[in-house]
């Protein structure tokens, strides 16, 4: 990766927009590497509401295509994304942490806010998985503004 490709990463993540680079993107040593958890303040009424990293990184250096691929679908994944949009970003995110990893994410219960957000396709699998780790439904922030880490 050239100092003009990561010139224009970083010009990105100005924007808000993720950046995943190759293996040899970790020389230039600036990776925005995000919390597993976040805490936001609702615009409206001011409360603090507990979120998902969305998204978890603005750079991140990706070791393998599997681990580019899967990580592109992640970070789609935002806070402030619909019932309906979350359902079928988390699909996509099952679908080829499934291709390439043959398992389910272990970190769906961080992305997973209601059971109607829970993809078709495995919902049995998953709300067994939400069961163990003792997972409790939890709201979505009418408009986020301010992330707290």
């Amino acid at each position: 990766m050239s100092q003009k490709a990561f010139a224009i990463a970083t010009g990105a993540n100005r924007w808000g927009i993720p950046v995943i680079t190759g293996p040899h993107g970790s020389k230039y040593r600036r990776l925005y590497l995000g919390e597993e958890e976040r805490v936001i303040n609702d615009r409206r009424t001011g409360e603090r509401v507990e979120s998902e990293p969305g998204p978890p990184h603005l750079i991140y250096t990706a070791e393998s295509l599997n681990e580019c691929m899967v990580t592109v679908a992640k970070t789609c994944i935002r806070p402030n994304d619909t019932p309906r949009g979350r359902m079928i970003k988390l699909s996509n995110y099952i679908d080829l942490h499934m291709k390439y990893y043959g398992c389910l994410p272990q970190d769906l219960h961080l992305y997973i806010r209601e059971d109607n957000e829970i993809p078709f396709k495995h919902r049995d699998e998953i709300l067994k998985i939400l069961k163990k780790m003792n997972w409790k439904p939890r709201k979505a922030p009418a408009e986020p503004s301010i992330i707290y880490q």
